[in-house]
């Protein structure tokens, strides 16, 4: 195991562990698993993993294309990918959109309010006044009983099928930098264009979250998939380390989602 660990930090062993533990599953049993949704961190641990086998293969599915966070149907690699596999719904709200405005992190709010594992929750969605949400499809029941109200607004839910998903708007733009490290803060400095002690201030002020955790710790190594979150600028990620330069830096590609 320890072969796998070096790959990963200290903190993501014991998701190392669930995953190869779903993979003997996978094996010993010769049927598929599927997850639940992860975020993309997770699914590049989960595709390195499984990647490692010949025998068994992994796909991702979030509810409609575009959609961050996903589940994995880990498999025997001769068994197909269907959709109805990834036990997935779409649940819109329904609320006074004359009278009321809702955010993102009010409708987060609701539904965890509820007592649901976060990790049954897939992409919160929206395009012109109209939210929508990916759940695990063993939940639409519960939900539309209990999420009654977001924030002061009355609302329902409203199952639809997959295909009415509405478009996911957010378009991640690529760019190639040159970093000296992988550390957090020389990342969000080169990734931002700000200098390396704002994106220290950023980090120490509680402004930045890593991987969906908040993290004040300014030489944190970033990893390929990891979501860097800055408040005030929007989200980051490394998408891939390309090569050394002469004077041993890195160049990178990266991915930019910030707010206007």
């Amino acid at each position: 195991m320890n072969h796998l660990y070096q790959h990963f930090r200290k903190e993501e062993q014991s998701f190392v562990d669930q995953v190869t533990d779903w993979l003997n599953q996978v094996d010993y049993q010769y049927t598929p698993y599927l997850t639940s949704f992860l975020n993309p961190r997770e699914q590049f641990i989960v595709e390195a993993i499984v990647g490692q086998s010949d025998a068994i293969s992994v796909s991702f599915f979030g509810g409609t294309t575009g959609t961050e966070r996903q589940r994995a149907l880990i498999k025997p690699s001769y068994i197909e990918d269907v959709e109805g596999h990834y036990d997935i719904a779409l649940c819109e709200i329904s609320y006074p959109e004359k009278f009321s405005q809702l955010s993102h992190r009010d409708i987060l709010g609701a539904i965890l309010g509820t007592g649901i594992d976060r990790k049954k929750l897939g992409d919160i969605i929206q395009d012109d006044g109209r939210w929508q949400l990916f759940v695990d499809a063993s939940l639409v029941s519960f939900l539309t009983l209990h999420v009654t109200t977001v924030g002061r607004t009355t609302v329902s839910l409203i199952e639809k099928p997959l295909k009415e998903a509405v478009p996911i708007n957010e378009h991640w733009q690529k760019k190639n930098i040159v970093i000296s490290s992988r550390r957090l803060d020389v990342f969000i400095a080169g990734g931002l264009r700000i200098s390396r002690d704002q994106a220290k201030q950023l980090i120490v002020s509680g402004k930045v979250k890593l991987n969906w955790t908040s993290t004040e710790n300014v030489s944190e190594d970033v990893n390929e998939k990891d979501i860097i979150s800055v408040r005030g600028f929007g989200r980051l990620t490394l998408l891939s380390i390309d090569y050394r330069t002469r004077k041993d830096k890195l160049a990178v590609e990266i991915g930019t989602l910030l707010q206007k």
